[in-house]
């Protein structure tokens, strides 16, 4: 990107796009090896120069649960196995918590349209039911836009202006 350099920092297609789940908090079965998945879809906002993935959950015992991610090209990464006891998970991956398995800056240089699954698992057996939640969970993505430019300073069109879309 070089719309920066040549324009005195007055234009941009450089952007921070944050998807948050909508469904969230989801409840997490317990003992139910299917787990539950919840998705976020992300629309063709551009090419992606970074990736992060922050999660928040809570369980009764976090040493039985698993939590994967699915990229909309079907590639897993396992955020979460089993790693410690304890009722809350915070972190963002892969930085600065990295992934157990995959790298998902894999993505950088890709568009990231499309479905990305959450899926968490609890192995654990408490009392059946549910036990915790996905309290929130989002994906961000700085992107290289081929779709909208910012202009930071005054605009001055010296001809005609021409509008295709609506006007915010």
């Amino acid at each position: 990107d070089a719309l920066d350099d040549i324009s005195n920092n007055l234009l941009t297609n450089q952007f921070l796009n944050n998807y948050s789940s909508s469904n969230a908090p989801v409840a997490i079965p317990d003992f139910h090896p299917p787990g539950v998945s919840d998705i976020i879809v992300v629309p063709d906002v551009g090419i992606a120069q970074s990736i992060s993935v922050s999660l928040n959950l809570s369980n009764s015992d976090l040493s039985g649960v698993t939590v994967k991610l699915f990229a909309p090209d079907g590639t897993e990464y396992i955020l979460f196995e089993k790693d410690h006891p304890g009722a809350e998970l915070g972190a963002t991956y892969p930085n600065p918590t990295p992934t157990l398995s995959g790298d998902l800056t894999e993505w950088v240089d890709k568009n990231p349209q499309g479905s990305w699954i959450l899926n968490v698992i609890d192995l654990s057996f408490n009392s059946g039911g549910d036990d915790g939640a996905i309290n929130s969970w989002s994906i961000s993505f700085q992107t290289l836009s081929n779709q909208q430019v910012l202009a930071t300073g005054d605009l001055i069109v010296a001809g005609n202006l021409e509008v295709s879309g609506t006007i915010n």
